[in-house]
């Protein structure tokens, strides 16, 4: 038994800038093989962020973080461990990153100091005709 595309919010490694959810795939060469619990650590900047003990569920798309508040721009280490119907246990880890965390910064949309310049429709944006083209550059 193995667990493969360890994914933090859809994405393998990813950057986030909020608090992250969490995704692995069992597979195994037996038949009717299920997940009884799962058991994920989080490890940041010299600690351990979350532990979310043993959780009895069949839960792995999703998993949503319980930890403590992440970093902006710090490395996190992720595993898994999964516990299967028939007792075998698998164990698999991963990493992702932070950016900027959301609750961190703000910022509003850049805009002009003066109003913009009304263009007449269907120039694309440009006020110049052919005839003035052509004056403009000879």
């Amino acid at each position: 038994m193995e667990l493969i595309r360890l994914k933090v919010n859809s994405q393998y490694r990813p950057c986030v800038d909020e608090a992250p959810y969490f995704s692995w795939v069992i597979t195994s060469g037996k038949k009717n093989v299920m997940q009884t619990s799962y058991h994920i650590t989080v490890t940041g900047p010299g600690e351990v962020v979350w532990d979310s003990g043993v959780v009895e569920s069949d839960k792995s798309t999703f998993v949503e973080y319980n930890g403590k508040p992440l970093k902006s721009l710090s490395d996190y280490s992720w595993t898994v461990e999964v516990t299967v119907n028939n007792g075998e246990k698998a164990a698999a880890s991963s990493s992702f990153e932070t950016g900027f965390m959301k609750k961190e910064w703000t910022a509003e949309w850049v805009k002009s100091p003066s109003p913009m310049k009304k263009v007449k429709p269907g120039t694309g944006g440009q006020n110049i005709s052919a005839k003035n083209l052509m004056h403009e550059t000879v």
